[in-house]
């Protein structure tokens, strides 16, 4: 779990960066740096689905509390999508990077 709170942290201040990167090389260090960021948090969400899979005796609870927080997980980024949509239109790139980097740190903070 240490992985993904250090993930949001992480996402968080690559989302900060992204907003005032002005320069092709940084466009491409910070998206490189946001690929590398998302296979480690992918390894590590595989890790927890694998180890509560083979739990016993509760195997069906656990897949129940995998599918859940897939579905919470897709609500939660349908949403995400939705406010940053309305913040593009209103406030323009700028502040949709901000809010991406206010929600990262709001997760880390949880």
């Amino acid at each position: 779990m240490k992985v993904l709170k250090y993930d949001a942290l992480i996402n968080s201040i690559l989302w900060s960066i992204r907003s005032m990167v002005r320069s092709v090389f940084g466009i491409i260090f910070v998206d490189s740096l946001f690929k590398i960021n998302i296979h480690i948090r992918s390894q590590a969400l595989d890790s927890i689905n694998y180890d509560l899979l083979t739990k016993k005796n509760q195997e069906q609870l656990f897949d129940e509390k995998i599918v859940a927080r897939e579905i919470w997980g897709t609500l939660i980024i349908s949403l995400n999508f939705a406010l940053s949509l309305i913040l593009l239109s209103i406030f323009g790139f700028q502040a949709v990077f901000i809010f991406a980097a206010a929600a990262s740190l709001l997760f880390w903070l949880i």
